[in-house]
């Protein structure tokens, strides 16, 4: 038997994959075959993982931002001579953030 998530050969008869984790459903019956439920149940579950892998890459791309805005107001820091000026990038930062704490509302 494979794994319908990770592709690895699995136990026949296993309720989970020992690799992944993944709860393996059994085989549909024919009873159930065109059910209305089972396509919605499907269905729920891509939807489901398209927007935990759309929050997964916008907190990414949130902490990126956060990143670079304090990297980026270091360096300038670090740059700058005694008494000079340096750019703060709080602006970069603070919308890293937002976007990070949006990235909740996805799951």
């Amino acid at each position: 038997m494979i794994c319908p998530n990770c592709q690895k050969e699995i136990a026949s008869g296993a309720k989970f994959c020992k690799f992944c984790g993944k709860e393996i459903v059994s085989a549909v019956d024919s009873t159930n075959a065109g059910s209305v439920d089972l396509y919605f149940q499907n269905k729920q579950n891509i939807e489901q993982k398209s927007r935990k892998k759309l929050a997964n890459s916008e907190m990414l791309k949130g902490l990126i931002f956060i990143i670079l805005g304090i990297a980026i107001t270091g360096i300038s820091y670090a740059m700058a001579t005694d008494g000079g000026t340096y750019r703060i990038f709080w602006g970069l930062s603070i919308y890293g953030g937002y976007i990070f704490l949006k990235s909740f509302s996805y799951r």
